[in-house]
């Protein structure tokens, strides 16, 4: 009787102590557990507005990029207005595709009001400026005037889109400091990229009327220039050190070499040709495809 009961005295000594222990663990390992899970919860909210800013990064290259279609139909003679004017429409249809999906994406991420600006706003004003371009495409009469205006109102749908950028970004990095450095060198380069299509698209009105350059058109161009060199130097000074490796770098210089090399000796060569009288040596289409094969390194860097 009393071996029974001295085991059971044992049992629930050993009982206790093995609650104890449990507790123990617990009680250390909870922390942790909290932690872990906080952690997680940061990386899925840095997920979700690393790929925001990437769809909305796209967006912001798509309407830029539009610029091109846009002049190339603008610029065109009875022979290739057609095949351009379809090239067009297509890349409309991709652009409208984009901001579909940037809209479903801001709504999913709880951005209901950029969404909505998106949606309304924004669409509203790249409808009016295609409304522009298509007006002068399909005019019996067309005037200088008419395409620098279809031009200058496809900067403002750009200038429209990278309000509502710049307005996720602030958000982004307000509830998540993970994505800052990211998310401002993203709007630089979209920066970078759209004044880089500027500098072209400042002087196509008067190059496709083979007339004398503006000062107003010759201006703007230059500023571009100036923008983009800026904007150059100051995202190559933002980017980590340790994140320049080697496919960085070399992006890095294909950057520097045709666009900030060959691209603005071009559009430069075609100011000074304005400036002395001369013949330009590239009609408007080609200096936008010449332009848009140097400058799509700044949109793969």
């Amino acid at each position: 009787m009393t071996n029974e009961l001295h085991s059971e005295q044992i049992k629930a000594r050993l009982l206790i102590l093995m609650l104890v222990i449990i507790l123990s663990i617990i009680f250390i390992a909870l922390p942790q557990i909290v932690e872990s899970k906080r952690y997680y919860q940061q990386s899925q909210q840095t997920l979700v507005d690393i790929q925001n800013l990437r769809i909305f990064a796209e967006l912001s290259n798509k309407i830029s990029r539009e610029r091109a279609p846009a002049n190339k139909a603008m610029s065109s003679d009875m022979n290739n207005l057609v095949l351009n004017l379809n090239a067009l429409q297509k890349y409309r249809i991709e652009v409208d595709q984009q901001m579909d999906l940037t809209v479903t994406m801001l709504q999913k991420s709880g951005f209901y009001q950029l969404a909505q600006q998106v949606d309304v706003e924004l669409r509203s004003d790249l409808h009016s400026a295609r409304h522009q371009v298509d007006r002068y495409i399909h005019a019996d009469q067309r005037t200088t005037a008419q395409m620098n205006a279809a031009i200058f109102s496809m900067f403002g749908a750009w200038n429209s889109c990278r309000n509502i950028f710049q307005q996720l970004i602030a958000k982004a990095k307000k509830k998540n400091t993970s994505v800052n450095d990211f998310a401002s060198i993203v709007l630089l380069l979209a920066d970078l990229r759209d004044q880089a299509g500027r500098v072209a698209s400042s002087i196509m009105a008067p190059l496709s009327a083979q007339q004398k350059i503006p000062e107003e058109n010759r201006l703007s161009s230059l500023l571009a220039q100036e923008q983009a060199k800026y904007l150059w130097r100051m995202m190559d000074s933002m980017q980590p050190e340790q994140l320049k490796k080697p496919q960085y770098i070399e992006l890095h210089k294909n950057v520097e070499v045709k666009f900030l090399g060959q691209g603005l000796s071009a559009v430069n060569r075609l100011i000074l040709e304005s400036q002395q009288n001369q013949a330009y040596f590239l009609t408007p289409n080609q200096l936008t495809e010449y332009m848009v094969s140097r400058f799509s390194s700044v949109v793969d860097l």
